[in-house]
């Protein structure tokens, strides 16, 4: 028993390692800047007015098993 639940663990292991690099930076526009920039037009005590750019966002894989 103790033999499996250490299988178990080392797979469980292997498969976070594997899992956890795999968001990647997508890029909408060529640029340097990786953080999102937002400037303020105008605010009152009712609404706000802002532009934001978002220059790229992280992508992740995910793999959908279906089984019918």
């Amino acid at each position: 028993m103790k033999k499996f639940l250490q299988v178990i663990l080392i797979v469980t292991l292997i498969l976070v390692i594997k899992v956890l690099p795999a968001q990647e930076w997508v890029e909408f526009t060529a640029s340097d800047n990786t953080e999102p920039v937002y400037t303020i037009l105008s605010s009152n005590n009712d609404t706000v007015e802002f532009n934001l750019k978002i220059p790229g966002m992280y992508a992740t894989e995910i793999i959908f098993i279906s089984k019918k």
